[in-house]
């Protein structure tokens, strides 16, 4: 362990540890520039003096910060200080899925199993594998629940060759390996699928499908063994368990969405019959020590320990040697770059035992026998020289069946290295097989259905040493192959080297320095072209340890500023469609716009802008429709800045004015109908707003419910001032509500009802004569007496009630005429004192007398004829 009292890293202030491997240390430290915490992974000192795992372990840092995934733990920083290296990365506070899966519902455990789906399927659309996904690299964060896969440690972008790498790392926990990583085959995303549902297995049946005492057991069980049945409660699940770990990665799920929709494709009833199981499982549960898939620390391996794990391999005890050190020093194969051809093989045979694709059965011939380090111990030379070597003509022959014993004797003859004289150069070297080329060669023997361990070929012992023109020969077979193994470029450049340095005037060596150097320079600049910032960086990376002085070259200087550029664009695309999965969209629109101003024509960028700017066509429709006319023209207003000639935004953004005309009219006719402005005064009243509101759109529920009130209420007012009396006002009230609602029939029929009301009041108002009565005889009273007809001679009599006349006195005008009303006969002004009274007075005619017929009398004051009254005379009538 790093010693924290003399560890400083700049920057960050560590606060305690939380692991340690053999590896590094992980330290809980606060980054002081955003006082956030973090988790501080620093390198064991034992593994930062290999400078190829140092330079490895920064480059393969920074691709992998590129992961941005909610779903993903985040690499913040990589560095180097005082000679610690160190990787700073999101801290997530819970625990791993190893610890919390017992505690987990069957709802949880799914979910999380869609988390790293998700985390999957976005880490290969950019072209990464894993390789080692299990319960300890999930962490369930404690805030939300959410799962993250940590530890790309080991992932590898897909066209990078499978198998053991230039400067080691670890390639899988054999637990969780898939069958294609077991037999050392190329593996892309599938192979980390077919480890996540060994990971859905264990949660679901509580141990791991395929387990043994060794890894070699385990490892030939995961090539050859049918896949293990779940209990019948839980059989929902098993042709989805089927499916994730076929053999065949084509038959597997092809991507983490399409496990996905598996999931959520299950059956309900029966998923809830699963969790009740699950349930009682969870309630049962009492914790104890899981020895179950459980993956043990992987050190660093140097070339004395590698030759002392092969030496204790072919000298010791082999069943003991193979379950102690596979359980417990191998369950992740590492192997370091440039390392002497015996150190590789004996890496291989490691590798080749522990993913038990193959047995061999061999025995070495004499020049064939174990060339140890000249540092190696002297007592395990002799034990291994004292091993009586077979004939020259003995050959490795492939087994037919993978038998414990046929495992072991593979391994023993696995670990043996063939080496040439110490004349040899070990840089020419191209006949013997390194270790992926072993795995290559392993995996590409026939395979029956019955017979699931691969045949191998024999191992050939190396040449002797070749002419310059085979020299040449081979490096320039080495130099073809390049584009699939960049790893080959250092050792290929120090090869041309040292014959120029043997031939300094030969053109042909020279030539192939030069094409190695072309190579690169066409390479990078096709990748940049292509816009694949991973292989470019690769690329500048192999060119720079190749070629050291090519840094100060002014074409490596042109590679870096347009690396950087485009490790800036694909950064920020990154962050964007990071953002957008996790529907965050305004950090995707801040990300995208970052992008354009870096790169506007970037076709990656314009797939993205589309699905941002069709997100925003979404939301803007969304809001248009809910009225929401501020949200929308945000959205609208995002969506343009991306995309300026969008129609549909623009025609968003002439519906956004439309509406906020329209919410704004509604808003002030709301503010004047609190006022109690409804319908006054002119231009600043509730109901011409509303009406403006009707103008933009005919149906507006609001404006229509409010003028129904407005109109209402005005009615009630007008009713409850004419009830009061005060006709003249509810007259006035109504007026001026029928300017607002000319068509109301309920305002037109109140008016007739008050108009009538302010008729009669203003007739009781006015001098008026109930009642008149004519008679032959002086009359006393007004009491009707009927009499259908009068005798009479030159003079009648008048008797009549009047009321409401002036205080003092009142002329009124008595007129008479015949019965047709054509001829006034006479008139009588008849003057009348008080207001209200009974008069009498007479007519006379004394020359002419009345005739018999009809005779009618008006009583006028004034102009206003106040009442009119008929009669009859009968003279000669008999009575």
């Amino acid at each position: 362990m790093v010693d924290t009292t003399s560890l400083n890293i700049p920057g960050y202030r560590i606060t305690r540890l939380l692991g340690q491997g053999g590896m590094a240390a992980v330290y809980l430290a606060i980054q002081e520039s955003f006082e956030r915490d973090v988790a501080l992974k620093v390198l064991s000192p034992a593994m930062a003096v290999d400078e190829g795992f140092t330079e490895r372990f920064i480059r393969e840092a920074k691709i992998v910060s590129r992961l941005v995934h909610p779903n993903i733990v985040t690499v913040y920083d990589v560095g180097v200080a005082d000679d610690h290296y160190y990787l700073s990365m999101e801290y997530v506070p819970g625990q791993d899925l190893k610890q919390a899966r017992h505690q987990l519902d069957l709802p949880q455990r799914i979910q999380a199993v869609k988390d790293i789906a998700l985390a999957l399927d976005f880490a290969g659309k950019k072209g990464y594998v894993h390789r080692d996904v299990k319960p300890e690299n999930i962490m369930l964060h404690a805030e939300d629940g959410r799962a993250l896969l940590m530890d790309f440690g080991i992932a590898r972008p897909t066209e990078v060759s499978m198998g053991m790498t230039q400067t080691g790392t670890a390639i899988g926990t054999p637990h969780y390996m898939s069958p294609e990583q077991a037999r050392g085959k190329a593996v892309d995303g599938r192979a980390d699928l077919y480890s996540l549902g060994v990971v859905l297995y264990l949660l679901l049946a509580g141990e791991v499908p395929f387990d043994a005492d060794s890894a070699v057991a385990i490892g030939i069980k995961h090539v050859s063994e049918p896949i293990p049945r779940l209990p019948q409660e839980l059989q929902v699940f098993q042709p989805l368990i089927n499916t994730c770990l076929s053999k065949d990665p084509d038959h597997r799920y092809q991507s983490g969405n399409e496990l996905i929709a598996a999931l959520d494709a299950l059956d309900e009833d029966q998923l809830a019959s699963a969790a009740e199981v699950i349930k009682v499982r969870v309630e049962h549960f009492q914790p104890s020590i899981d020895t179950r898939a459980t993956t043990l620390p992987s050190p660093a391996v140097d070339a004395d320990t590698e030759t002392q794990l092969a030496t204790q391999v072919v000298v010791k005890d082999k069943t003991q040697a193979i379950t102690a050190d596979l359980n417990d020093r191998v369950d992740t194969i590492i192997e370091h770059g440039r390392t002497p051809l015996w150190s590789w093989l004996a890496a291989a045979g490691v590798a080749v035992a522990v993913v038990g694709a193959v047995a061999y059965h061999q025995k070495l011939p004499e020049h064939a026998r174990l060339s140890l380090a000249a540092d190696s111990s002297v007592e395990l030379r002799k034990e291994i020289v004292q091993d009586k070597p077979p004939s020259d003509a003995q050959q490795f022959k492939p087994v037919n069946a993978a038998s414990n014993e046929d495992i072991k004797t593979a391994f023993d003859n696995a670990t043996a290295v063939v080496a040439e004289p110490e004349t040899q150069d070990p840089s020419l070297v191209t006949e013997h097989k390194s270790v992926p080329e072993v795995q290559q060669a392993v995996a590409e023997q026939p395979q029956s259905d019955s017979d699931a361990v691969s045949a191998a070929p024999a191992i050939t012992p190396p040449a002797k040493a070749a002419t310059l023109e085979v020299q040449l020969d081979a490096l320039a077979q080495q130099r073809e192959q390049l584009n699939d193994d960049l790893s080959l470029a250092p050792a290929l450049a120090d090869n041309y080297r040292q014959l120029l340095g043997r031939h300094p005037q030969n053109a042909d060596v020279r030539e192939g320095l030069k094409s190695l150097r072309d190579f690169f320079s066409r390479e990078v600049g096709q990748a940049l072209e292509q816009r694949d910032v991973d292989r470019a960086q690769l690329l500048v990376d192999t060119a720079s340890q190749a070629f050291p002085r090519l840094t100060q070259d002014p074409r490596f200087g042109r590679w870096q500023k347009r690396l950087h550029k485009a490790q800036q664009m694909q950064g920020q695309l990154q962050e964007a469609q990071a953002a957008l999965a996790a529907d965050k969209l305004s950090e995707a629109f801040t990300a995208f716009q970052k992008a354009k101003a870096l790169e506007p024509n970037n076709p990656e960028l314009n797939k993205g802008i589309n699905k941002v700017t069709e997100r925003y066509r979404a939301v803007a429709k969304k809001w248009l429709e809910q009225g929401q006319w501020r949200k929308a023209a945000r959205a609208v207003e995002k969506g343009l800045a991306l995309s300026p000639n969008d129609k549909t935004l623009k025609q968003f953004a002439r519906d956004v004015k439309t509406l906020k005309r329209l919410d704004e009219s509604l808003a002030l006719a709301q503010k004047y109908q609190r006022a109690g402005k409804l319908i006054a005064p002119v231009g600043s009243n509730a109901v011409e707003q509303y009406r403006q509101v009707l103008s933009q759109r005919a149906n507006h529920p609001i404006a229509l419910r409010e003028l129904e009130a407005i109109e209402q209420q005005q009615i009630a007012v007008a009713q409850s001032v004419q009830m009061n009396g005060e006709l003249d006002h509810a007259s006035r009230l109504v007026t001026e509500s029928l300017a607002a609602f000319p068509q109301s029939a309920r305002l037109l029929s109140l008016q007739q009802d008050i108009d009538k009301a302010i008729a009669e009041a203003y007739a009781a108002t006015q001098p008026r004569v109930p009642k008149i009565l004519v008679s032959n005889s002086s009359l006393s009273s007004i009491v009707d007496q009927a009499q259908p007809s009068l005798q009479v001679d030159r003079v009648i009599h008048v008797g009549f009630q009047f009321e409401n006349f002036a205080a003092d006195s009142s002329v009124v005008q008595a007129i008479l005429f015949d019965g047709s009303r054509s001829l006034q006969i006479a008139q009588v002004p008849v003057i009348i004192s008080g207001q209200d009274g009974v008069h009498f007075f007479r007519i006379e005619r004394p020359v002419e007398g009345f005739g018999d017929g009809g005779y009618s009398i008006d009583l006028v004051l004034g102009e206003k004829r106040l009442t009119s009254t008929t009669f009859e005379v009968k003279n000669n009538a008999s009575f």
